[in-house]
């Protein structure tokens, strides 16, 4: 069965993150995904019984409710807990500090300073847990913040900046960057992302170099 989801037409920051946060998701699940864009000032889920929901917020509920068998929301009150704090977290302080960033103004500086404290707060969590919320499996709050660091508008200069493109070994946030690193070469992220050029790397594949390699000369055979 199909679920649809209408995006606005604007080229918002909101409006990328949530293109692809429901393109990861959907792969992720397995979901037939309709994506188009509409008139609406925030995009709206529509399920193949006509329910409908408003928001990117309640729509990674949504694709969590989908799926419970999947745990997205973790396996118990204080995995949710902890679920819903770091989807607010993210879809709150991390994308306005980056909306920010991508602004050139005088507040730049301060606000560089304000995402390195995120990033750390970030890389405490992930210090200690190979996902934000769980050991074991990504939960929407993996897919929520993955989707707002990684955007068109911003994710070239904050992976030079942050060095959040190299390897975990070689920067600063070990947790986060070792996140990172998964997270992008994951089969879901590559199959959803690769598909609409929306790769973090500035449309370059994340696919490890030896696969690369093993593809092209199964091409050229």
């Amino acid at each position: 069965k199909m679920i649809r989801v209408s995006l606005s037409k604007d080229e918002s920051l909101s409006n990328d993150v949530c293109h692809r946060m429901v393109l990861m998701l959907s792969s992720f699940l397995n979901k037939k995904l309709d994506l188009n864009r509409s008139s609406n000032s925030s995009p709206v889920l529509e399920l193949p019984n006509k329910f409908t929901v408003q928001g990117k917020g309640a729509i990674l509920r949504t694709f969590a409710r989908l799926s419970p068998d999947r745990e997205l929301f973790g396996r118990s009150i204080m995995d949710q807990a902890s679920v819903d704090y770091w989807v607010d977290f993210a879809f709150g302080d991390v994308e306005s500090i980056i909306l920010l960033l991508s602004k050139n103004t005088i507040h730049n500086q301060i606000a560089e300073e304000k995402f390195n404290l995120i990033l750390d707060s970030i890389n405490n969590q992930l210090l200690q847990k190979t996902f934000l919320c769980s050991d074991f499996h990504p939960s929407i709050a993996d897919f929520a913040l993955f989707s707002v660091l990684f955007n068109n508008t911003t994710s070239t200069s904050l992976f030079s900046k942050f060095e959040l493109g190299k390897e975990p070994h070689m920067r600063k946030h070990f947790g986060l960057g070792r996140w990172v690193y998964h997270f992008a070469h994951f089969h879901f992220t590559i199959s959803a992302l690769s598909s609409e050029w929306l790769l973090p790397w500035g449309g370059r594949s994340v696919v490890p170099e030896q696969h690369q390699q093993k593809q092209h000369q199964q091409q050229q055979q």
